[in-house]
């Protein structure tokens, strides 16, 4: 069988479409085929499964801009068609040229980008080879073997969908990029990507995302065809939701590149229903836009042919998949003591530990507990400060003293007590910065230093009379606010007034872990007043950078850090807290926290480390506030015997769908010789389908109501027996085990 190359550009750790990518890497492997990884992994030999990595330097004659790409790409993809195709199904690349000089472009390429910009030639470019690593001992000796082929970019620059910080590059997201760095990234990744098609010689080219590695393998493509070259590969491109949310969605330039690079495509799969709406919504509503009909020279919108049909013609299903080999169920409690103490034996050796390419997310010192919790007193104090400030500016000046604009501007605010108060604050805030950065452990690539010892204190407890472990909801990904784990801590207080057996275990990192850790060390307190400050203060915590501080505009106009609506990430938890009634914070001085660790955050864990903690969990909650196309641990928590709760919409609504169909037509079929009656088989299916239906997730909202049935969610899918976990273990290792997903490709 020919081999498969598959583009990625980016690492095989952190993100879900890196694990997917490795994940999918692997799945081919065990399937027979050989598998070549265009991406930027800089450690190879951290991973078991690849065998050898090449690293590609180009020799650059010439500079280009990116509108010289977008003209070829669009004259590619027109020569694939026929002039039929031209009047009836694409509107828009033929149009291409007169779209880029289009005024209201003028973000897209400018016109002398397009009058100086120099075609792409592919005899601009040498690109030489070099082996960088050899595998001593393959942990597959025979055949198949997984190669990998880094492009040097001559650059410091790496071009992105979300902020992150790389060993190697600067990262800048796309839609930050200048024309001519963008234009530089394809051209060096085309040249390279051109000299391994020609010697790999793949039947298939799996393209990650929607840019911008498709518009360079479809650069390729387009060459080879010209050449008439006798072995042609078959694009597929894979859509994420991170570029269609973040930058095509933004991005001009990145739209037409998208729309041209699935055009000439062969297939175009879609992980989940939510990948396909968001397709449909984007290329659909954007191709018919009334700046679109001028340059078709139309003025009936309904005339013009909508781009589905084509878009209907490509699409796939090629749903997320978990690696049943690595993660394992376990219902007793001796299985998730074994979890456990394996999972404590991993994170206790760091040599084993696989580096990711990323710089540690947070810079600071690596605390010990004691000098953590000094720490997060120091932030309280600072918060209280903060608010005694507030509390005077609002006697001084009624009109700027709510809460939830606490570094606003107003034009009143013009010397006298008002701007002394306002100094004061911009220093609080100041401090408040320098506690925070002190606060951050070095957990961007790597676990938390004590998290073995807070993991080895938990498995010596024994809870009751069965002496049983304490029941953990794991959380796992990225801290961000759109992750929804602010609500996940203010529903802890009401799951352990119904089960004091209950701890959190957070996996990951992010630019809120500290905001996160200080807003569970006020809940702990029952401070309400410094929870509200927190959720108000969360867009400067967050990205101080962003922020212009007074000293940056050197007088006392202040600028608005945060304000609430509708929404806003941290709406649902400020309207939480402010609704909370008396019996919530007198819980929580009665449940007394400080008997076990309530909360643990565990920084960032591998994926091998990921799986016993899965398997030694109780349910896995993700309880997001914005629509994901996955999540894939949801998925790899389901494998391991442990409820997975999550928020009703995107990728969790579809696998919900996709699981309660597949458990009703097994149940239909265990109960036909045992129930005859088919109307009381269909009653009793209906309500077992019903209940695990309420234990998978729960119906999103905008309000204080979201933190109460996500608490109704945990605890009913806390009690679900063995039964039906059972069920739903066997549904998703028979149907999305990724040797199956990738057979589809």
């Amino acid at each position: 069988m020919k081999p498969v190359l598959i583009l990625h550009g980016y690492l095989l750790e952190g993100s879900g479409s890196n694990l997917w990518t490795r994940s999918v890497a692997k799945a081919f492997l065990r399937s027979g085929r050989d598998v070549h990884l265009f991406c930027q992994e800089p450690e190879p030999e951290k991973y078991k499964f690849i065998n050898e990595a090449y690293k590609y330097t180009t020799d650059i004659k010439n500079q280009f801009n990116l509108s010289g790409f977008i003209l070829g790409a669009a004259t590619g993809v027109a020569e694939c068609f026929t002039p039929n195709h031209h009047k009836s199904g694409y509107p828009l690349f033929s149009k291409i040229p007169d779209l880029l000089k289009f005024k209201d472009h003028s973000s897209l390429v400018s016109q002398s980008e397009i009058l100086t910009s120099e075609p792409f030639h592919w005899s601009h470019f040498t690109p030489t080879s070099e082996k960088i690593y050899t595998r001593a001992t393959p942990a597959y000796p025979s055949v198949p073997k997984c190669i990998i082929h880094k492009p040097n970019l001559l650059s410091d620059t790496l071009p992105v969908f979300v902020t992150d910080k790389y060993k190697e590059y600067i990262a800048v997201p796309i839609p930050s990029c200048l024309p001519p760095v963008l234009g530089k990234y394809i051209a060096i990744n085309a040249a390279c990507l051109l000299k391994v098609v020609e010697e790999v010689q793949p039947s298939i080219i799996v393209a990650n995302h929607t840019v911008l590695m498709p518009t360079v393998a479809q650069l390729v493509i387009h060459h080879l065809k010209s050449k008439k070259s006798a072995s042609i590969p078959r694009l597929i491109i894979v859509p994420h939701g991170s570029a269609l949310e973040y930058v095509v969605r933004r991005d001009e330039r990145a739209f037409v590149l998208a729309y041209l690079s699935l055009l000439s495509s062969s297939t175009i799969c879609y992980i989940a229903d939510e990948i396909k709406l968001r397709l449909e919504s984007y290329f659909t509503e954007l191709c018919c836009s009334s700046h679109y009909h001028t340059h078709l020279n139309t003025s009936n919108p309904s005339s013009i042919p909508r781009p589905v049909t084509w878009l209907d013609e490509k699409l796939l299903k090629l749903p997320l998949g978990v690696d049943t080999t690595l993660f394992t169920s376990g219902y007793t409690d001796i299985e998730k003591r074994s979890a456990l103490t394996n999972l404590i034996k991993l994170v206790s050796q760091p040599e084993i530990g696989i580096a990711t390419g990323r710089e540690d997310e947070e810079e600071g010192i690596a605390l010990d507990h004691c000098s953590k919790s000094r720490a997060l007193q120091r932030c309280n104090v600072i918060l209280q400060k903060y608010l005694d400030c507030q509390t005077k500016k609002s006697e001084v000046n009624p009109v700027s003293s709510s809460l939830y604009t606490h570094y606003s501007y107003t034009e009143q605010s013009k010397g006298g007590d008002d701007e002394v108060l306002d100094a004061e604050k911009t220093d609080l805030l100041a401090s408040l910065q320098e506690q925070i950065n002190l606060i951050a452990t070095r957990s961007g690539t790597h676990h938390d230093m004590d998290f073995a010892k807070k993991m080895d204190f938990l498995s010596k407890e024994k809870i009751g009379k069965t002496q049983h472990l304490p029941r953990i909801i794991a959380f796992v990904g990225r801290l961000i606010a759109g992750k929804g784990l602010q609500n996940l801590l203010l529903a802890m207080p009401l799951l352990l007034e119904c089960h004091h057996d209950i701890c959190l275990v957070v996996v990951g990192s992010g630019p809120l872990r500290p905001l996160l850790e200080l807003f569970w060390y006020s809940l702990c307190e029952g401070a309400k007043d410094r929870l509200l400050l927190l959720c108000s203060l969360v867009e400067f915590l967050s990205d101080p950078a962003s922020i212009k501080l007074k000293s940056s505009i050197g007088d006392s106009k202040l600028h608005k850090i945060s304000s609430f609506h509708k929404n806003d990430m941290f709406e649902r938890s400020r309207l939480f807290i402010e609704s909370a009634p008396e019996t919530y914070w007198k819980s929580i001085k009665e449940i007394g926290f400080s008997a076990y660790p309530r909360v643990i955050f565990a920084g960032y864990l591998l994926h091998h480390q990921l799986a016993p903690l899965l398997t030694a969990s109780s349910c896995l909650c993700c309880p997001s506030v914005v629509k994901e196309a996955g999540p894939l641990v949801y998925l790899e928590g389901l494998a391991s015997c442990c409820i997975c709760v999550g928020t009703d919409m995107g990728g969790v609504r579809s696998m919900k769908a996709f699981i309660l169909n597949e458990a009703r037509e097994i149940m239909e079929k265990q109960m036909e010789v045992d129930v005859k009656d088919e109307e009381e088989r269909n009653r009793i299916i209906t309500k077992e389908c019903h209940l695990l239906g309420q234990c998978m997730s729960f119906e999103p909202s905008c309000n204080a109501e979201f933190i109460h049935r996500l608490t109704y969610c945990l605890l009913r899918g806390l009690e679900l027996d063995k039964k039906h976990l059972s069920l739903i273990e066997e549904i998703v290792r028979e149907e999305f085990d990724w040797e199956k997903i990738v057979s589809k490709l």
